[in-house]
């Protein structure tokens, strides 16, 4: 296991590619070729400094803050094409965007942000502080979208939320900086909810 720690993901993020450009082995799943990097652990001790958006790629801001919107109103994106295109590449084999993460956190008379908070309100040490991401129920296994994140734990510990992402993949490129981006603003949110400061990410 490989484990960075790190204060900034913008000013860390290449460092992070760079490791894997020298460290990944070839693998190809899907037959697309990439890197592979096993058991990679990244800790950030400030979950504020999120912004990677390198100036060489064509990041989209207004889609990861449009996202984090979905995730927190529970808005299952198919507006989302007003701000990446490219979105059309995803839609599942029912035509709709079944990879959506804001459904999944927003079930059906069960919204998983709210339970989190009313859990750590009631028992400020509780390990069951979980958002469950991943959903064998629902995943196309065989389309082109399953979700890459498995589960997201937050852990409140000497007054600060910490959150832990299980990932079953997460692509250097597009993945992590979005993702990043999105879920460590959905710890802050959470934390001055409770009126405590975030911990780590």
């Amino acid at each position: 296991m490989t484990e960075f720690v790190i204060n900034s993901w913008g000013k860390d993020y290449l460092k992070i590619v760079d490791f894997i450009k020298t460290n990944g082995k070839s693998v190809s799943p899907r037959w697309q070729d990439t890197i592979e990097v096993d058991m990679l652990t990244i800790i950030s001790k400030n979950p504020r400094e999120r912004f990677i958006f390198p100036k060489n790629r064509n990041s989209n801001l207004a889609f990861g803050l449009r996202e984090i919107s979905d995730h927190i109103c529970g808005i299952n994106p198919g507006h989302v094409l007003r701000y990446n295109s490219k979105m059309k590449e995803y839609l599942g084999l029912s035509n709709t965007f079944v990879g959506s993460y804001a459904s999944r956190i927003h079930l059906p008379n069960h919204n998983q942000i709210l339970r989190v908070i009313k859990q750590l309100e009631i028992d400020p040490d509780t390990r069951r502080a979980v958002l469950a991401i991943h959903n064998p129920m629902i995943e196309e296994y065989f389309g082109r979208d399953v979700a890459c994140t498995l589960t997201l734990t937050f852990l409140l510990r000497e007054g600060l939320l910490n959150l832990y992402t299980s990932m079953r993949s997460s692509d250097t490129m597009k993945g992590l900086v979005y993702d990043t981006f999105e879920f460590s603003w959905i710890q802050e949110m959470i934390a001055g909810i409770l009126g405590v400061d975030v911990g780590k990410y």
